[in-house]
């Protein structure tokens, strides 16, 4: 048996600090580092067989070797054995002198991102380049400059100079959005797209402005045509033919169905709002979405709700990718008083309900019942399939991708199957899933619990399509 190239899940790395620079230079950060790849091992392995009193001295050595000159301490990480999730340290970062603070200028601190490099033979070569497995791979930094020092300046200097840079327009855009310049925020991002905008960046702009509270019915503009993009993008796609960026899309369209959503609550029209959002963390359940939708239903006055939404997002992937976002969750869940203090545990960030039973329900959300159409003598029998569900559309489409072969007729089961209202609006879109379907002699119906928006490619594109 030949070992698949790609692994069950997509691989993962996420490096997150959040810092402070003085006057003099001097960096402070605090840092989460995760990985689900093949450094994962590694790291496991490290950390397992290391004393947890030598701890520092081993992390001081993988940042090292990440490129960074500073100490470390209050090294945290994940129980190396439990291997059920995503490995992760945490620990205080420190560094003299950080680069160029003299010149005014400063460095984003980064690990190094590296792509495989071609021998000879790869350059010349008119075949596909071979880049790997697919890989998710997020950087963030928040970084607070001294009082007084502001990153506005420079941008707007980067920006007269390369004016027909996108990416440094966005920036400054966004730099005005976050530093209470909102009007020039809108100015800029008008200018912006005035031209003709991906999706992704109709989608940001149109969350800045959301934000910064500015400009709503053009931050609605901007949300909507996003969405329009996407999901006309969406319409193209043809299940047997599909690849790993058009399952990743789904992120795409529930980021941009949230910000539409977002900016519906912002001006005040909360019903509206809760279609939108409530579509995109049934597509995605990310805490940051989960934490919008627990807004939307207490401004709606449904506490028990909202109580609940706290505790799916607390135990939803993303709840520390926004600064404050999880310690946010915990005060609306005190605010809420519908959980009881003695049902939460205590965490070093404070109190929060145990995050397996908010995991379970994930996972719960995401289950389907489908009619079994084959006779299972005994035990059971699973499979991954591949689901593609057009808006407006009765009849899905699906196909088959690995696992037991019997299955393979469930395919017409599946394409009958109410999948419920999984859109917020008439827009034409089609949204791609792949999950497990289990059947078992026990029961007249099979389930399918689909993948998270984010781990559906890898599991369909490590099967080879058939000729």
């Amino acid at each position: 048996m030949t070992t698949p190239a790609d692994g069950p899940f997509l691989n993962t790395e996420k490096f997150k600090m959040d810092a402070t620079i003085d006057y003099k230079g001097t960096l402070d950060g605090k840092v989460h580092l995760e990985d689900r790849d093949d450094t994962e091992v590694l790291l496991r392995l490290a950390y397992r067989n290391t004393p947890q009193n030598s701890w520092t001295e081993l992390t001081q050595g993988v940042v090292a070797r990440m490129g960074f000159g500073g100490t470390v301490s209050n090294v945290a990480s994940a129980e190396p054995e439990k291997a059920d999730g995503p490995f992760w340290i945490t620990y205080d970062y420190h560094r003299k002198d950080y680069p160029d603070w003299e010149n005014h200028r400063i460095t984003l601190p980064f690990p190094p991102l590296f792509l495989p490099e071609l021998n000879d033979a790869q350059k010349k070569s008119k075949d596909p380049l071979p880049l790997g497995s697919p890989q998710d791979i997020v950087y963030e930094t928040s970084l607070k400059l001294p009082e007084g020092v502001l990153p506005v300046p420079l941008l707007e200097k980067a920006a007269g100079d390369d004016p027909d840079n996108q990416e440094i327009a966005y920036a400054l855009g966004a730099a005005y959005a976050r530093t209470d310049n909102a009007e020039k925020a809108a100015e800029q991002f008008k200018k912006l797209l005035s031209g003709k905008p991906t999706a992704t960046m109709l989608n940001g702009a149109a969350y800045e402005l959301s934000n910064a509270n500015v400009r709503l019915d053009d931050a609605l503009d901007y949300a909507s045509r996003a969405v329009a993009q996407t999901s006309e993008e969406t319409m193209n796609v043809r299940l047997i033919s599909a690849v790993t960026a058009d399952y990743l899309r789904m992120k795409d369209l529930a980021a941009e169905w949230d910000t539409v959503g977002w900016i519906k609550f912002r001006k005040g029209d909360a019903a509206g709002a809760e279609k939108y959002i409530r579509a995109a963390w049934m597509l995605w359940q990310h805490a940051l979405i989960g934490e919008h939708l627990a807004e939307v239903y207490e401004k709606l006055g449904r506490k028990r709700e909202a109580d609940h939404l706290c505790t799916l997002a607390l135990a939803a992937p993303g709840k520390d990718d926004e600064p404050f976002l999880r310690g946010k969750l915990e005060e609306m869940q005190k605010r809420l008083g519908v959980t009881k203090p003695e049902n939460r545990t205590v965490s070093a960030r404070g109190y929060h309900p145990p995050p397996f039973l908010g995991g379970i329900e994930l996972s719960e959300m995401r289950a389907v019942k489908v009619r079994r159409i084959i006779t299972i003598s005994k035990g059971a029998k699973s499979a991954i399939f591949a689901v593609a569900i057009e808006n407006g559309k009765s009849r899905a489409e699906a196909r088959f991708v690995s696992g037991d072969k019997d299955l393979e007729v469930e395919e017409d089961s599946l394409v009958r199957t109410n999948f419920g209202a999984l859109f917020p609006d008439e827009v034409p879109a089609k949204i791609l899933r792949a999950g497990w379907l289990s059947c078992s002699k026990y029961s007249s119906e099979c389930t399918m619990v689909f993948f998270q928006a984010d781990d559906s490619a890898s599991f369909v594109m490590a099967t080879p399509k058939p000729d």
